[in-house]
């Protein structure tokens, strides 16, 4: 399907291949932190890096096929894993990190996927390594795994990256349900599936190179990863990141990065827009512009009109 601002692709390796050659430096994803600290930015070329860096961190010890679970706190470390496993075509299993306060009710969901997935590595950061590694040692499905900080690794192993020839029908990455009411599955993404749910995501959202995507939903699931993180690769615009904890400690933020960033769209499940509404006052409201907002989708079941209203009138 041809489109006016993104390439006539059949693989998300292309997909950003091609802006990382055409628009490295351009900003493409920047992370807000979870605090009011310092943004940390990345551009596209910055990105293909490191993808490719953790690429042929794979390939030099299986390569393509292997499955890799992904355990990351909101940041970009964790775009640089799924990109490198694409790269490397490679699995990714994207999960949640297990709670240590939690260990009883988060880790059997893991110790599921990774026997499910036959795991052969996990990609994470140094700090969640440190704190996960010794609950999984013991557990069987990860026993042969092996670990890799994408913080802390060298990038000079970039420059060995060899491209594993992917078509639209490969995988892109295998994305686990809930596990909430039976077993967690695996549900095999191809890359012809996420090239043309983008298509139809872009279709009357006025998506355009001068947008800007701002989202506070978790990148480990659909529409937090394919809306909210994939479609400003695919159309070309930059992604203003937070964490669901950042928005859920202040909800105030979530239309203060808007404001600030310029921030053009952004996904919320519908409690978004009650909570954001509820706990943002009137006069950080007053200090807002949101002149620049054209699209807020409202991901959720059952999508309330109610809450609409009050986000409308709240923010108008």
């Amino acid at each position: 399907m041809e489109h006016p601002y993104a390439p006539p692709v059949g693989t998300l390796v292309e997909l950003l291949r091609y802006r990382a050659t055409a628009q490295g430096d351009r900003s493409a994803y920047t992370f807000l932190g979870e605090g009011d600290t310092d943004p940390e930015t990345w551009t596209y070329a910055e990105l293909d890096r490191r993808a490719r860096a953790v690429a042929a961190w794979l390939q030099a010890r299986e390569g393509k096929g292997a499955r890799v679970m992904l355990l990351f706190e909101e940041g970009l470390d964790y775009l640089a894993a799924l990109f490198g496993c694409m790269y490397a075509g490679a699995l990714a299993c994207p999960c949640h990190p297990p709670d240590p306060h939690r260990l009883q009710r988060t880790l059997p969901r893991l110790q599921q996927i990774a026997k499910d997935a036959s795991v052969r590595f996990v990609l994470s950061s140094s700090y969640i390594q440190r704190g996960a590694e010794p609950h999984l040692a013991s557990i069987p499905s990860f026993a042969r795994a092996t670990w890799l900080a994408v913080d802390a690794m060298d990038l000079e192993g970039a420059s060995t990256w060899a491209n594993p020839a992917l078509t639209g029908e490969d995988l892109a990455y295998l994305q686990y349900t809930s596990g909430s009411t039976s077993t967690p599955k695996g549900v095999m993404i191809s890359h012809h599936n996420l090239i043309h749910q983008l298509h139809d995501f872009d279709t009357g959202y006025a998506h355009d190179p001068d947008c800007v995507m701002v989202s506070w939903l978790p990148a480990t699931h659909d529409l937090g990863l394919v809306y909210g993180r994939l479609m400003p690769l695919f159309a070309g615009f930059p992604c203003v990141f937070l964490s669901p904890s950042a928005f859920m400690r202040r909800p105030a933020r979530w239309m203060q990065a808007m404001s600030q960033w310029r921030g053009t769209h952004s996904p919320s499940p519908n409690f978004g827009y009650e909570v954001a509404a509820s706990k943002t006052s009137q006069e950080e409201v007053r200090q807002l512009d949101l002149s620049c907002v054209r699209v807020l989708l409202n991901g959720a079941e059952p999508i309330r009109q109610a809450s609409e209203q009050k986000f409308t009138e709240h923010f108008a």
